[in-house]
């Protein structure tokens, strides 16, 4: 009798160092069946539609389902499965949301966002856009608070409700990952999931000398108010990665100095072109 291979579940938030974390995982798992959502926001809801229709034996064989929404995904997966996420400290990631869009001219905001004079206009926007807490959005798993498919209807608005399902859904995860302990948390996850090749990496995706501009007494006042579940979410995650981290079985120092220095050679090497990400 043939057992059916674990699923892991890498939810991708926006901006949390997933871009970074994809050449990791996708190594991790390179030879196995893999589904990975499309980025662009309409491609992805059609990607994520067309996995739906696939045939159960063929859904079911994936043992990587990685990217923005998939947990939208996972009543549509049987049999064992395990689940991941990085989350972020929400100012910077709303902060390095404002400036990856003015970059990045694919985004559909591109020409919108290129036009604010600043933070506190982009604050205004996500927030009259149904795009606030994006992070509670993204793990609460329910496509029509993410965003719809249909852009000229909002998502529907993040309620109580909507962050009780994101956080029973971060209780769940198998591992969650900081941002801003980004190797920690790597190593936690090697190690939890038994990771057999290397998890080194190249940096991607990050706005080249991003301003870190302070918020005003006011802008701050209206972001905690309006992203008041992103903010509450991300302190129930950085108590369940303390408590992560106070459980680790060896001596995590130790191991942080070794993985870091044979990181920095690893970088040098991808500077040269002598060493692939994934």
């Amino acid at each position: 009798m043939t057992t059916k291979p674990i699923t892991l579940f890498f939810e991708h938030i926006p901006k949390t160092a997933g871009s970074t974390f994809n050449g990791i995982i996708r190594r991790q798992y390179a030879g196995v069946q893999q589904f990975r959502a499309a980025s662009l926001e309409l491609d992805r809801w059609q990607c994520l539609e067309q996995f739906k229709q696939l045939p159960t034996q063929v859904r079911n064989a994936h043992e990587l389902v990685m990217g923005h929404g998939v947990l939208a995904l996972d009543p549509y997966v049987e049999g064992p499965k395990r689940y991941i996420t990085f989350l972020r400290e929400p100012i910077q990631q709303f902060k390095s949301g404002y400036y990856y869009i003015r970059r990045a001219t694919w985004n559909h905001n591109h020409e919108r966002v290129k036009q604010l004079s600043g933070l506190a206009e982009y604050l205004d926007l996500r927030i009259s856009s149904g795009l606030d807490n994006q992070q509670t959005r993204f793990l609460s798993g329910d496509p029509e608070v993410i965003g719809r498919s249909d852009r000229s209807l909002a998502p529907l608005p993040v309620t109580e409700e909507v962050f009780l399902k994101a956080l029973r859904n971060l209780d769940r995860m198998d591992h969650v990952g900081l941002t801003e302990q980004f190797d920690v948390s790597v190593l936690l996850m090697g190690q939890g999931l038994g990771w057999k090749r290397h998890s080194y990496y190249q940096v991607l995706n990050r706005t080249k000398d991003r301003p870190d501009p302070l918020f005003d007494d006011g802008t701050d006042e209206r972001f905690r108010q309006a992203f008041d579940w992103d903010i509450r979410l991300y302190a129930a995650a950085v108590k369940r990665f303390e408590h992560d981290v106070a459980s680790h079985s060896g001596p995590l120092k130790s191991a942080l100095y070794h993985y870091q220095k044979r990181k920095r050679v690893a970088q040098y090497f991808y500077r040269l072109g002598l060493m692939r990400s994934e």
